[in-house]
């Protein structure tokens, strides 16, 4: 589907590294530009990246969630 990819893949193992990375591709399409505006807004108000701004987004979410503030 166009617009909707998501590839996930895992780095190569480094020897003597405990920790490992995984990346991943977003791609941004015509229905979703209101939300990817919002991202941008808060990356700037933040001072992140994107990958940074939309795992805090989800963490905020998370914790307001568990806590009944948000339905």
């Amino acid at each position: 589907m166009k617009g909707k990819t998501i590839t996930k893949r895992p780095l190569p193992k480094e020897s003597g590294n405990s920790t490992r990375q995984e990346t991943f591709c977003l791609s941004k399409s015509k229905k979703n530009r209101q939300e990817w505006e919002k991202v941008e807004d808060y990356s700037l108000e933040w001072n992140s990246p994107y990958a940074q701004t939309i795992f805090r987004i989800v963490r905020e979410f998370d914790f307001y969630k568990k806590r009944g503030v948000w339905r």
